[in-house]
């Protein structure tokens, strides 16, 4: 993430941002051809190991949702943002979360799943953020008490995640997508309960 930071300030000098986003895409398309094709052809090489862990195409996808933030009108007027289309995506985005194991072997390639479900929480992101005819309300009383949790979650959840990844590390060793929904499940509840604790006591 810090490696595309260092590009970004080079790039908005010398870049309208206007025309950024075919610079994004670029990136983007670039990354997802060259990953798919060294796992065609099996090419292993500790250099192009380091460059898959620079994940530039997901800050890319980060700077394209930026672009159509400031378009709000255009973005809004999108199929994307229509109720069904909602529904639709919401749906999606549920269905590759819990079953990972059988979309990843249907897409045959980890990066156009990962990549998928990254523009998937962008669009959730623009939506819920933005969209005036959201289906999901989040001005609630449940939302807001979360909000106050919200620096417990942030700070417990990476050590609630180790530890439940090393409670249940024989579920790991399997490739199945149950193993998602209670990772998920447990994970949720127990950041929830510490970041309570924490907050009241």
């Amino acid at each position: 993430e810090e490696y595309f930071y260092v590009l970004w300030a080079p790039l908005l000098k010398r870049v309208k941002w206007e025309k950024l986003i075919y610079v994004f895409i670029g990136i983007i398309v670039f990354r997802l051809l060259f990953s798919t094709s060294l796992k065609f052809f099996d090419i292993q090489n500790k250099y192009i190991d380091v460059i898959n862990v620079l994940r530039f195409e997901y800050m890319a996808l980060g700077g394209i949702g930026a672009y159509f933030y400031r378009q709000k009108p255009l973005l809004h007027q999108g199929i994307l943002f229509k109720k069904p289309m909602q529904l639709l995506l919401m749906s999606l985005l549920m269905i590759i979360l819990f079953y990972n194991v059988a979309i990843k072997q249907f897409l045959l390639y980890d990066n156009w799943y990962h990549f998928l479900t990254a523009f998937l929480f962008l669009w959730l992101i623009l939506n819920v953020g933005t969209n005036p005819h959201n289906i999901i309300k989040i001005a609630n009383p449940v939302f807001e008490y979360l909000g106050k949790l919200s620096y417990g979650m942030y700070v417990f959840h990476t050590l609630v995640i180790a530890v439940v990844i090393a409670y249940y590390k024989e579920l790991f060793i399997k490739e199945e997508d149950s193993r998602v929904l209670i990772l998920y499940t447990a994970v949720l509840g127990y950041t929830v309960l510490i970041s309570v604790l924490s907050y009241h006591f």
